[in-house]
């Protein structure tokens, strides 16, 4: 079933200076993701139309990058068969910026990894929605020449890209831009929201957002971490306190299922065709939310001593590693996580 909600802008009155907070909620715009924009604006008419105008951004960045709609940038590009396809500017940067992540990641994050990623979701009943076992149908693992089969279509450095084109290098190859497209989708917002003079907002579209400027009062913006087994509306005791940063999570708990006793994430290893099993939540904050969802999703591969390794070489970038040790789950940090965080009062 479908589930879609519509929240109307709902104003909170600040105690310090005339500005005031609007907030407004939709999950008709990102798939199924819930996306919730707060602006801090001097008049309710200022608040609705720049949020508006994220919202628009954000249908148009779904739009040309969702393999699930019909007439997409990407749904074209997959069914191109491997011959030259003409693609926006817009889309154009996301698949330069995956590529880069694929050479920072070594290749555990690749947007090339469709035919796994899609053999996976088959085989475990995960839905477009991210509801597992939608059927009656027991979960079950891929069938082993298909998968090598699938396998055999991946690989990041087959994707040639030149000025508003991408060829794919083979018949077959399919393009899967679920672990960046939500990140830049909201930077698509946010670039609205400034466009509309807003300086101070954040946006967040299911657990990943940005923090733009601070909130009435001068203090950053409190973000909450939800932990691999906290419920939803649940979070770590520390949360994030950032200003003009973006954030991602990533987590074993968002979308799995168990076969044998065994947990298989959604998240996908490219390398090797099987599901990660090494960290069970990642949490990284970037410059930019496209950066931060690329690399929460290929940390998750890498597992924390790799993927602090790969934050290290990246300027304004931290992260945390969650894993599930015998004692139980144990997190890592790079060096300056811990400085964005706070207990919460």
């Amino acid at each position: 079933m479908s589930r879609r909600r519509v929240a109307a802008a709902l104003l909170v009155l600040c105690l310090a200076g005339c500005d005031s907070v609007y907030t407004a909620s939709r999950n008709d715009v990102l798939g199924p993701v819930e996306v919730s924009i707060q602006v801090v604006a001097s008049s309710e008419d200022e608040a609705q139309e720049a949020i508006a105008a994220a919202f628009d951004a954000i249908i148009q960045a779904n739009n040309l990058l969702s393999s699930y709609v019909p007439n997409s940038e990407v749904t074209r590009l997959n069914e191109s068969g491997g011959t030259e396809c003409h693609i926006s500017s817009q889309t154009e940067s996301v698949l330069r910026r995956s590529a880069e992540i694929s050479e920072l990641t070594g290749g555990a994050f690749d947007v090339t990894a469709g035919p796994v990623i899609k053999l996976w979701k088959e085989q475990i009943k995960i839905a477009e929605d991210g509801v597992i076992g939608l059927t009656e149908e027991e979960p079950k693992l891929p069938d082993k020449r298909a998968l090598e089969a699938a396998r055999g279509l991946v690989g990041h450095k087959r994707l040639t890209l030149g000025p508003n084109t991408a060829t794919l290098g083979a018949p077959g190859m399919r393009i899967d831009l679920g672990g960046i497209a939500k990140g830049h989708a909201v930077d698509q917002a946010v670039a609205a929201l400034k466009k509309k003079g807003i300086r101070s907002a954040l946006v967040d579209a299911g657990g990943d957002g940005y923090a733009l400027g601070t909130r009435p009062g001068g203090s950053p913006w409190r973000i909450g971490v939800q932990g691999p087994d906290d419920a939803p509306g649940e979070y770590l005791p520390d949360v994030l306190r950032l200003a003009d940063m973006a954030y991602a999570t990533s987590g074993d708990y968002q979308q799995y299922a168990e076969i044998g006793g065994v947990r298989y994430t959604h998240i996908i290893d490219p390398r090797t065709g099987q599901p990660a099993r090494v960290a069970a939540s990642v949490t990284v904050v970037a410059p930019d939310c496209t950066t931060a969802d690329a690399l929460a999703t290929g940390i998750s591969v890498l597992g924390p001593k790799d993927g602090v390794e790969v934050v290290k070489k990246l300027p304004g970038v931290e992260c945390m590693v969650i894993t599930r040790e015998d004692s139980g789950l144990e997190q890592t940090t790079s060096s300056g996580f811990h400085k964005l965080q706070t207990a919460e009062p």
